[in-house]
């Protein structure tokens, strides 16, 4: 199980340092001309940082097997559509199943700004007129440990749907069957399919859902069909 690379406030750390479990930043930008002493603190602390100029870019490069979140440079002049950008990002991240946290940097103090972009899909707002850069720091950091803790559990998710979708639709019916807590004999008899087809059915979902128990297998539906009811 891989681990986000736990980084202290006051430590340090070589890039060269950098390994499969570092966290990442993706950092949207407009142009060039941006503030990277954010940037550059964040990669002092350890953490990857690379810069996108489109949504697209970032949602695509993501990785899933590290902790990482979003960072949004918007300045007040030139900001391209702030509400398109930001709800395209957050509808993206969701579609996706991406543990991305998404943090707005702002360059200059505006609270309603501030406030619609909560609205639009950020999960922060940070800005040089409220804290240092250090403090800044922090802020991210706090973001990429809760990324891991939601990694974990989306991967989960995303993995059980992958498995799933390999069954065929009459073997995901009896898959939903036994995660209702039916018994062989009761899919029988509201399937009205034979003991032998049921047991058969059985086999292969516990191999393709990769389950070593049955408890494991129900937990694994459960990742996919509860969402699902919901």
């Amino acid at each position: 199980m891989r681990r986000a690379h736990a980084i202290s406030d006051d430590q340090t750390v070589d890039p060269g340092a950098y390994n499969e479990s570092t966290p990442r930043v993706y950092v949207l930008v407009e142009s060039l001309n941006y503030d990277n002493a954010l940037t550059m603190n964040l990669q002092s602390k350890g953490v990857l940082v690379d810069t996108y100029f489109r949504c697209e870019q970032v949602v695509t490069s993501f990785d899933r097997s590290r902790a990482g979140c979003i960072l949004v440079l918007l300045e007040e002049s030139g900001v391209r559509s702030a509400k398109e950008l930001l709800t395209n990002l957050k509808s993206s991240v969701e579609k996706l199943s991406l543990s991305a946290p998404i943090i707005v940097y702002m360059n200059y103090p505006d609270l309603p700004a501030a406030l619609k972009y909560l609205r639009y899909g950020a999960n922060d707002i940070i800005g040089k007129f409220t804290r240092d850069k250090s403090e800044l720091t922090t802020v991210i950091l706090k973001w990429l440990a809760k990324s891991e803790s939601q990694r974990k559990q989306l991967n989960a998710r995303h993995e059980a749907k992958q498995l799933f979708k390999q069954l065929s639709a009459p073997v995901q019916e009896t898959a939903k069957l036994l995660y209702q807590g039916l018994t062989n004999n009761d899919i029988v008899a509201v399937s009205g399919r034979k003991l032998r087809t049921i047991e058969k059915r059985r086999s292969i979902i516990m191999k393709t859902m990769q389950a070593n128990s049955f408890a494991e297998l129900i937990r694994k539906l459960g990742l996919v069909l509860m969402e699902c009811d919901g």
